[in-house]
């Protein structure tokens, strides 16, 4: 990565679409498509804490569907299709903009006052709900005994 950084840094700046980045990122040793995702998602909190923008793609303008998202998508949308994954996650970032809103507040870091404020404004990212969606599969493994069971899961319910 460090000796990439000049080229890395040239790409960041002149690409068109968030997958230019990636797709550069692919390229170094020992990164594949989840890590260069990941740092991709790394290089947007710059602009969002401080005030440096080196480029103009934030968590919303892109994310993979990888392979716990899935998953989770096929959990509550089985119909859908693997290309038909990552609307999912737009159409479900969507609906919390829509009903969330109205019923939760949010944090959001205002740059000004370096501070964390709470709003009404829905400021869920694309980001968040594909590891959500990652997450939320990983519970539901556990609940029914799949996989290697990390911790035991005991269910809440009210009775």
């Amino acid at each position: 990565l460090h000796k990439n950084l000049v080229n890395l840094i040239r790409v960041i700046v002149s690409a068109k679409y968030p997958e230019e980045i990636i797709a550069y990122l692919n390229t170094f040793p020992s990164v594949s498509d989840f890590i260069a995702h990941e740092f991709y998602q790394d290089l947007t909190y710059i602009a969002k804490y401080t005030d440096r923008k080196i480029m103009k793609f934030d968590q919303n303008d892109f994310t993979n569907v990888g392979p716990g998202a899935s998953l989770g998508i096929r959990l509550i949308f089985p119909s859908l299709k693997g290309n038909e994954q990552k609307q999912a996650i737009y159409y479900l970032k969507e609906l919390a903009e829509e009903y969330l809103s109205k019923n939760m507040n949010y944090l959001h870091w205002n740059k000004e006052t370096s501070k964390y404020e709470i709003t009404n404004k829905c400021n869920i990212t694309l980001h968040q709900i594909e590891m959500w969606l990652c997450e939320f599969q990983k519970y539901w493994k556990m609940s029914i005994g799949d996989g290697k069971q990390r911790s035991k899961f005991k269910p809440k319910t009210k009775k």
